[in-house]
């Protein structure tokens, strides 16, 4: 009876492909951070915002599938501006990427300026205030009306 020989178990040490680089994104967007990687046998990886760690939550989803990490951030808040660090470990050694995240303060008066056309109420009883986002027949005789009750 023949024992095959024992095979020898090859380690490689983790290597990082595709770096994930820093972003600069408005609060309320998403924001995705990946990493293409190379490495075996198996690995631990590692999560950190200003070098304290990271876990998955309904916020962030962190990810790990073969060949990639991912980190999406749902919804951001300026709070999660901050230098984020991913590290992936094994027996051979260990990489890590590192990138800048920046949110920016979401413009209070963007949402007002929904529609260029400028609507006039056609009397000062009619939602004073709101667009009709151009449905009047005329803006120039509701404007005129509305000059004439003046």
């Amino acid at each position: 009876m023949m024992v095959p020989p024992s095979r020898k178990r090859f380690v490689q040490a983790p290597e990082i492909f595709s770096s994930f680089s820093s972003k600069q994104v408005d609060e309320g967007a998403s924001v995705e951070l990946k990493c293409f990687i190379s490495c075996a046998p198996l690995t631990q990886t590692n999560w950190e915002k200003d070098n304290l760690p990271l876990v998955s939550n309904n916020q962030m989803m962190l990810s790990e599938k073969t060949g990639v990490r991912t980190m999406i951030i749902h919804n951001a808040k300026l709070g999660d501006s901050g230098a984020y660090r991913m590290t992936i470990t094994n027996s051979s050694g260990s990489t890590s990427c590192t990138a800048i995240l920046t949110v920016k303060k979401k413009s209070s008066g963007s949402q007002y300026y929904a529609s260029s056309q400028l609507s006039v109420p056609r009397s000062p009883y009619s939602s004073l205030g709101r667009s009709s986002l151009g449905r009047s027949s005329s803006s120039y005789s509701s404007y005129s009306s509305y000059r004439s009750y003046l």
